[in-house]
């Protein structure tokens, strides 16, 4: 049944009486909604994205749009470079850029998974460049001087596996969300 059909029909049932036009009227706007992309491009003002930043520190679940995840990410740029200059002026205020750094930890991680989940990604493929990371650092210890064929070449590939994976999740933030429902929930 197409949309046009299904509102002829929504029509019908209020032309007869069976739905008031109150119940008319919230069908149809459910159903031109889910006709729509249901806002996963929808720009997210500034202010409304930093504060949910901060109130969804601990969400993991759900989904976040690229204004989610972006807005954030320019805001704490721009405060990190200045925390920095002025723990830079003013040497005992340098403590403001490490305080704002760890502040950042979980909210930042939590926006990046539910940013993952916008775009149909598990938050295990989010995190694969901290497993290619922890392999580095573990075939990295000790390497001090010659270091094997086998060991290096282990090396060799998992950084070029942690850049290009990398790569891959910067453009992953990138994309526009799953159009209407995934297996995270609905869209923004």
């Amino acid at each position: 049944m197409t949309q046009l059909d299904e509102l002829e029909k929504l029509h019908d049932l209020k032309e007869k009486g069976i739905i008031s036009e109150t119940e008319f009227e919230v069908q149809k706007s459910t159903l031109l909604k889910g006709s729509t992309n249901q806002g996963t491009d929808e720009m997210v003002p500034m202010k409304e994205a930093y504060i949910s930043y901060w109130k969804k520190s601990f969400v993991w679940s759900g989904r976040s749009t690229r204004a989610e995840y972006w807005w954030p990410y320019l805001v704490n740029l721009l405060i990190n470079i200045a925390t920095a200059v002025v723990g830079a002026v003013i040497p005992f205020l340098g403590f403001a850029y490490i305080l704002f750094a760890i502040a950042n930890i979980f909210p930042g991680l939590a926006v990046y998974v539910r940013r993952m989940h916008d775009v149909n990604k598990s938050a295990w493929f989010a995190f694969t460049p901290v497993w290619l990371m922890l392999i580095l650092m573990i075939f990295g210890m000790g390497a001090e001087g010659e270091i094997g064929a086998v060991r290096g070449t282990i090396l060799i590939l998992t950084g070029i596996a942690f850049c290009v994976i990398s790569i891959v999740l910067l453009v992953y933030t990138c994309l526009s969300g799953t159009k209407g429902r995934n297996k995270y929930g609905e869209a923004r």
